[in-house]
This record gives C-alpha cells, sequence and structure tokens, in this order.
C-alpha cells in the first residue's frame, strides 16, 4: 500500500468511527472564526442559521467552537478564497485527534493558489460551483467529496419567515436591481459599467466599490431585505460563471433572478421545471438587447404570478436552499462515509489523478 493509499485508509477509519458514536458532534464554522478575525457577522454566522441542527438527524449535535474541541467533531468550515491553511492547522492542534476538517469551497471557481494551501490543510473538501472548474483542487491526500452548492447566506429561517410577513405587500419597483461589488479585476466590471447607460430607463443600479461595501453593509438587516423586496427581478452577472449566493437571495426576498445559460449549476441544482414554477428567466448572453428583453419577460412573469410567485420563491428557500439544507447534504456525505457506502479512493479519476470519493 503507497502512502496516500495509507492515508485515506486512516480517514475512512476515522470518519467511519463516529457511526460507532452514541453522540455526533458537528462545528460549521466561518474560516475567519478561526483566527477571531470575524468581524463580518452579517453572513455565515451559525446564530442565523438555526436550523440546521433541526435539519440534521437526532444522530447529529451541533456545537460552536469553543465547546468543540475536547471531542471528536466533524469541522465544516467555509472557504472563500483566502488562504487559512495556517488556521486550520492550528485548530488541528487543539482539536480532538479524533476530529475531522472539512472545507466548503464557496469560491473555488477562483483564487486558485489560496484554495489549494487551504485544501491540502483539510481532510475532505466539497466544492460550491462543480461544472466548469480546472481540477486544481486534486491531491493524493484530501478528496474531492461533493458538490455542496451555493444557498441564501445573508439571513437566517427565522428572518426570513419575519422579514417576509412584514414585506409581503410592499410595493416593487419595475425595474431590475444590479447591486454589485466592482471589483476592478473583474471582467464583469466593465460590462456592468456599459449597461448602466444602456438600462438605465428599466434597471436601478446600486454599485460599491470593492474598497467601500458601506452603502449596503452599513443598512440594518431589515433594510438590507427591504432593498432587495423593492424590486421585481434581478440579473445575474457571475465572476466565472457560478451559482453564487445571489441567486438565492434573490429568491428569498420574492425577486425573480434573470440568469444567462452560461451558469450550468443552476440546472443541478433546481430542475427546470422548478425554475419554470419560481418564475427564473434564462437568457442565452450578456447583449443589453437581451438582457432587456430578459427584464420585460421577468416583470410581466413577477405581475402575472403576482402574491402567489413571491410566497413561491421564498418557501423554496425555506425549504431547499438554506446554510441548514447545505450542512444537511454534507453530513449525508459523512454518513455516507461512516456507514462505508462511499469510499475514499487514491488513483485515476474523471479529472486526474487524485484521491476521490466513490460508491462502495
Amino acid at each position: 500500500m503507497n502512502w496516500p493509499e495509507a492515508k485515506l485508509v486512516d480517514l475512512q477509519n476515522k470518519v467511519e468511527a463516529f457511526s460507532k458514536n452514541f453522540i455526533k458532534y458537528f462545528c460549521f464554522v466561518h474560516s475567519l472564526q478561526l483566527s477571531g478575525e470575524n468581524k463580518e457577522e452579517y453572513i455565515f454566522n451559525p446564530e442565523y442559521f438555526e436550523n440546521i441542527s433541526n435539519l440534521c438527524s437526532n444522530e447529529w449535535t451541533q456545537l460552536y467552537l469553543s465547546d468543540s474541541l475536547d471531542k471528536p467533531c466533524i469541522y465544516i468550515i467555509t472557504a472563500h478564497g483566502s488562504d487559512v491553511s495556517d488556521s486550520i492547522w492550528e485548530l488541528r492542534s487543539k482539536a480532538n485527534i479524533g476530529s475531522i476538517f472539512c472545507l466548503w469551497h464557496f469560491d473555488n471557481h477562483m483564487a486558485y493558489f489560496g484554495n489549494y494551501k487551504s485544501a491540502i490543510s483539510a481532510d475532505l473538501n466539497f466544492l460550491s460551483h462543480n461544472l466548469k472548474v480546472e481540477p486544481y483542487l486534486l491531491n493524493p491526500i484530501s478528496p474531492l467529496a461533493g458538490h455542496i452548492p451555493a444557498c441564501t447566506a445573508q439571513f437566517g429561517p427565522t428572518e426570513l419567515e419575519v422579514f417576509h410577513s412584514t414585506f409581503l405587500t410592499h410595493s416593487r419597483i419595475s425595474k431590475a436591481l444590479f447591486n454589485y461589488v466592482i471589483y476592478d479585476s473583474a471582467p464583469r466590471s466593465q460590462l456592468i459599467h456599459n449597461l448602466s447607460h444602456q438600462l438605465s430607463d428599466i434597471a436601478d443600479f446600486k454599485l460599491m466599490p470593492a474598497a467601500n461595501r458601506t452603502r449596503y453593509w452599513d443598512f440594518t438587516r431589515a433594510d438590507r431585505y427591504l432593498e432587495w423586496a423593492s424590486y421585481k427581478c434581478s440579473v445575474i452577472i457571475p465572476i466565472v460563471n457560478d451559482l453564487s449566493t445571489r441567486v438565492f437571495d434573490c429568491l428569498a426576498t420574492g425577486v425573480i433572478p434573470i440568469v444567462p445559460n452560461s451558469i450550468e449549476d443552476l440546472d443541478l441544482v433546481i430542475t427546470r421545471d422548478e425554475q419554470i414554477s419560481l418564475g427564473i428567466v434564462r437568457i442565452k448572453d450578456y447583449n443589453d438587447t437581451t438582457i432587456r428583453d430578459g427584464i420585460n419577460l421577468a416583470i410581466n412573469i413577477f405581475d402575472s404570478k403576482g402574491t402567489e410567485g413571491v410566497i413561491m420563491r421564498i418557501q423554496y428557500v425555506l425549504n431547499n436552499a438554506t446554510i441548514g439544507h447545505r450542512v444537511k447534504s454534507l453530513i449525508d456525505i459523512i454518513d455516507d462515509i461512516s456507514n462505508s457506502k462511499k469510499l475514499l479512493r487514491f488513483g485515476r479519476g474523471p479529472n486526474g489523478i487524485g484521491a476521490y470519493i466513490v460508491n462502495s
């Protein structure tokens, strides 16, 4: 048995040990919390996602980071492109020796060097963006363990219920919302600037420089929701054809997302029939005429579906696309490994040589 195979056998045994424990512990944590730098309390804070434990089976118990170190624990750490390997290695030195470290890569479609260093420090890697992604995360020791897509990450389920009830009858502007951060190096930035001149009659552009995002993030949480809920539709312009949280934030606020066909992950996560039912509009490209037609279609669909459509979109997220639902999907994969339904193997796979998770 070579070294990568031996490493994966050891990891398989550690995961399988969780099936023998009476209480299975997991800890969901933003990577910045590991170093105490999580000033972005508005997003990915576990306190806002109270449905995680409710959705996971009764066998699993959620712990906060401060309570987890003395117990064998599945750590589910969100990764956002920065190199967090030092923080993970430090956590390993403090955590129980039986713990497993999972990275949920929200930005595996970019920031390759930081993501790769982070991935090597973890035990299992889960990708948010599965299609059209270079297989750079393949390595001999940290398997690519599954596709866990993005979801709404700004608001927790209870907040959504409250905001939904508060703003359900709030009047909406018959325009598209473009509330984007403008990154100077991103190809989409020039496109958005061009569209702001071409579509100013049917769209509102609320743009922020990357260095100063206070225009949006200084709002109260209710006012952030209200900004979304004041519009009928929004055009999705990803950085690299990724299915971003923006799509789900639209649905969570009753907004119709207008999504280009280049975002192929959407069909993996929301079926075409569901997309039609929710009113999601697909467009072929970012030509200003194409987008104008898409906005007009989305407004017509919004008006025809009315309040019922708003409720349907919000309920879709509450039933399918919160952080809790995604963590449950990840935990289900861990359960399959611990019950030997899935195995960790090193060899040649669909993307080249590396560590994979395969069905038994």
